[in-house]
């Protein structure tokens, strides 16, 4: 137990000194390639769940985007994201807690970095079309309501990110439950 909590720290730290980052010259919507974007994406939603978690676990964070809108300098994107904290319970990796939803976020590009300067989830996150479309477009928040199988999709993801992690922390004789 006493080495999850270094682990956890350093975690936290390196997920807050990552938030923004530079970019480089790839295609994308401006410069910004899928795996820096969806690190951006990662390291923000775990920086913003850290405060509702239970603090002794690590947290793994995992999305689908169903689309990207530049407005006026912006960046705004829809995504369906997976949020999972996870811990050692009787020597074992088990899953503590968890919350998959849509959510909206807005970049913005200053000195070359990307800065995310809006995060909003809806209020109901049980799935009601009309919280839904209070941040996705309705083309999007159909198409999430629509793919119910996008949060195994995203665990398989997850649950590939935890075991790499067990592999680093000289774990992986652990099985995730």
């Amino acid at each position: 137990m006493l080495l999850i909590v270094p682990i956890v720290l350093i975690t936290c730290f390196v997920a807050i000194s990552l938030f923004n980052y530079p970019s480089k010259d790839i295609k994308s919507i401006n410069n910004l390639n899928k795996k820096e974007l969806d690190q951006l994406i990662s390291n923000y939603i775990i920086n913003y769940n850290i405060s509702r978690c239970s603090k002794s676990g690590k947290q793994f964070e995992a999305h689908n985007i169903y689309g990207m809108e530049k407005d006026k300098g912006l960046i705004k994107i829809y995504i369906y994201s997976l949020f999972e904290e996870y811990s050692f319970v009787d020597g074992k990796l088990s899953l503590l807690s968890g919350e998959a939803h849509p959510a909206l976020i807005v970049l913005k590009k200053e000195n070359n970095y990307y800065k995310v300067i809006q995060y909003k989830e809806p209020e109901d996150i049980e799935g009601n079309l009309t919280s839904y479309k209070s941040i996705l477009p309705s083309k999007y928040a159909r198409k999430v309501l629509r793919d119910t199988w996008r949060t195994t999709e995203l665990a398989g993801e997850i649950k590939r990110k935890a075991t790499a992690w067990f592999k680093e922390i000289g774990k992986s004789e652990l099985i995730l439950e």
